[in-house]
């Protein structure tokens, strides 16, 4: 049996908490670039969008740092 499934180009989760969360912790992880990250969060390019993520950015680091130490999870992004 072969099973086929097309997926979309571009990958974007569909709840925005979860697009903001992907898209940081790919960002973070250098698996994606900066403007990669604030298309998948729904943002423009632009220097307004910008800065909504780089706040959301900072909100995030901040959550997760609370939560985890110095990662998202388990021994991610240790330097």
């Amino acid at each position: 049996m072969i099973v086929e499934i097309k997926l979309p180009e571009d990958f974007v989760p569909e709840e925005k908490e979860f697009q903001a969360y992907c898209a940081i912790k790919l960002y973070k992880g250098k698996y994606i670039t900066k403007e990669e990250a604030i298309k998948m969060c729904g943002y423009s390019i632009n220097e307004n969008d910008t800065k909504k993520f780089e706040q959301l950015y900072a909100i995030f680091e901040k959550r997760y740092k609370k939560l985890c130490g110095c990662g998202y999870a388990d021994g991610d992004f240790n330097e």
